[in-house]
């Protein structure tokens, strides 16, 4: 689609004071209203209706009732609210009973809600000063101007008994404010300390999130290469598995261009973990399941708002892949098999084998209708 628990006294000193409590929190009294997004029997379809639409508000979250139902729900408003400037009137229309509030006292204790993680969440810019002391190692953000290029680049410093023990430049940023994302977690558990997510947006033809992951292992920092990721967005931390684990969440950016233009493509959520200092890829590991079956449900939320999404070979092709990989292939088949994009008799091109420095070897080159090339395509990708 495009659009944790370790560590000494001594490190939480040092760092966990970079980390926020997690847990649900129930909205202040008076604004004690939300709004129905949907209503199903199937808490990760609630979920991912709410998901849906969580840059939309500053909450979502399900309720039950009595076990067997949920309903998905944003907000908070206070009770005489208006939601159009949030939501748009379009979307209300075509929200269950137009879009309605109702009280958090009329519905269900809540089953799940997003809420505040244990993330250390700053961001950065030039001129600003950024400093997390820690009893250990204190992190500071400052900039540097770049001889060749002239623009100014944020750095990462981390010192420790005053000294400098590491540095890290993001060269790649690309904005005069040298805007930074910095992100302090646990990612792998087996680390001296939480880690460090350096993260900036790069300009340019390719407008891209690259971001540097920071390590401590025997006591020195290591640099993780966290790659490109077309966007401002970049990763999102997820605890994708419910093992209190935050988990590296993106889109499968090879989806980009195949079936769609590039502003129009849809993608697959991609999941990262990060162990022993390599970040591996764990998107089809059985324990994402229900991760994948709440975006699935996101992504068609989302056709039942603009049923046209599903005449679109870019949606219907990242479609298959949750579909496929929630193991409802068969399913999607069916659908994929009887579409009929409005490109109709459109020859697509996919690779049969892995890109070579993002070229597709010679001979290996397969040309077809949509419903004939998606399969090679979900193949290469492991989806299929």
């Amino acid at each position: 689609m495009r659009r944790l628990l370790k560590g000494s006294a001594t490190l939480a000193a040092a760092a966990l004071c970079l980390l926020w409590a997690a847990g649900v929190h129930a909205a202040p009294l008076d604004r004690s209203h939300w709004l129905v997004l949907a209503e199903t029997g199937d808490i990760d379809s609630a979920i991912g209706v709410a998901l849906a639409h969580r840059t939309s508000f500053e909450s979502v979250g399900v309720t039950s009732d009595d076990g067997d139902g949920f309903t998905a729900i944003a907000g908070p408003f206070a009770p005489a609210a208006s939601v159009t400037g949030s939501a748009g009137p379009e979307l209300l229309a075509r929200l269950p009973d137009g879009g309605r509030l109702l009280d958090l006292r009329q519905l269900g204790p809540w089953a799940w809600q997003r809420s505040p993680e244990d993330v250390e969440d700053r961001v950065f810019r030039a001129g600003d000063e950024l400093r997390i002391a820690g009893t250990e190692f204190d992190i500071a953000l400052s900039t540097r101007l770049d001889p060749f290029d002239h623009v100014p680049k944020p750095v990462l410093t981390i010192r420790q008994q005053g000294g400098v023990v590491h540095e890290t430049v993001l060269d790649e940023s690309g904005t005069d404010a040298a805007r930074a994302q910095l992100r302090v977690t646990w990612l792998d558990r087996a680390a001296d300390a939480p880690q460090i997510m350096f993260s900036a947006y790069t300009m340019g033809a390719r407008c891209c999130t690259v971001t540097t992951i920071l390590t401590r292992n025997d006591g020195a920092w290591d640099e993780v290469d966290g790659g490109w990721h077309e966007g401002s967005e970049g990763f999102r931390l997820e605890d994708a598995d419910g093992d209190g684990q935050h988990e590296l969440v993106s889109y499968d950016e090879r989806f980009i261009g195949t079936f769609a233009p590039s502003a129009t493509s849809w993608m697959p959520v991609r999941v990262h973990r990060l162990i022993a200092g390599t970040l591996v890829d764990v998107t089809h590991i059985p324990a994402y399941a229900a991760h994948h079956r709440r975006a699935l449900a996101s992504l068609e939320h989302l056709a039942e708002l603009e049923p046209k999404l599903w005449n679109e070979a870019g949606y219907l092709a990242a479609w298959a892949a949750l579909k496929s990989i929630a193991g409802e292939r068969d399913d999607a088949w069916s659908r994929v098999s009887a579409s009929r994009p409005p490109e109709g008799s459109r020859s697509y091109a996919v690779c049969r084998t892995e890109l070579n420095h993002g070229v597709c070897p010679e001979g290996q080159l397969a040309r077809g209708p949509f419903a004939e090339v998606l399969p090679i395509f979900l193949t290469r990708t492991g989806y299929w």
